[in-house]
């Protein structure tokens, strides 16, 4: 191999370096964050509940309402300004976990939103008579979260990720209304 050839094998390499640092770029894992410690209680109470549902809805969501009452249905609270929709799903064990991972990665970040409106997303859960409630709004960036023994607190929505809500909560809500996801 004469010096002729060390240009051709410095450019070669340079190239098989660049490819490698995309591909790795775009295939390593996207990072997870914990969910902030002001949730931890309703954390641990979806880990130990007797039941966890998800859900996406474009009902009316009354604050004030007790645990597990938020969500209007057709006989309490004002109809929903968008198309009516309402999607629920039991969370197996797994699912429990990966929407425990969405509160913490959604919280992460610094994001700003719109105002809130339509849809809004809920993990519900239940032990026993006791009742938690956490609702999420990727528009306005509003966690509200509620519980029957639990202190009220909030939390904000930094980075909001339609797309894993998708997944998490098993309905594409943008879909539904017939619009776009923000990126």
């Amino acid at each position: 191999m004469g010096i002729k050839r060390w240009p051709e094998l410095i450019l070669s390499l340079l190239v098989l370096l660049a490819v490698a640092g995309v591909g790795y770029v775009v295939l390593r894992p996207k990072p997870h964050y914990p969910p902030p410690a002001s949730l931890q209680p309703y954390v641990d109470f979806i880990r130990t509940a007797d039941k966890v549902t998800l859900v996406g809805s474009t009902r009316f969501y009354d604050e004030s309402a007790e645990p597990g009452l938020g969500i209007a249905n057709e006989e309490n609270g004002p109809p929903s300004k968008t198309k009516p929709f309402y999607h629920e799903k039991v969370a197996t064990v797994s699912e429990r976990e990966e929407a425990i991972q969405f509160l913490g990665d959604i919280t992460h970040g610094d994001h700003t939103m719109a105002s809130c409106f339509d849809p809004h997303h809920f993990i519900e859960a239940t032990k026993g008579k006791d009742r938690i409630e956490i609702a999420i709004c990727l528009s306005c960036g509003g966690i509200v979260c509620k519980g029957t023994n639990l202190e009220q607190t909030q939390a904000n929505v930094g980075n909001p990720d339609w797309k894993t809500a998708t997944r998490v909560f098993g309905t594409d809500m943008e879909a539904v209304l017939g619009r776009d996801a923000p990126p």
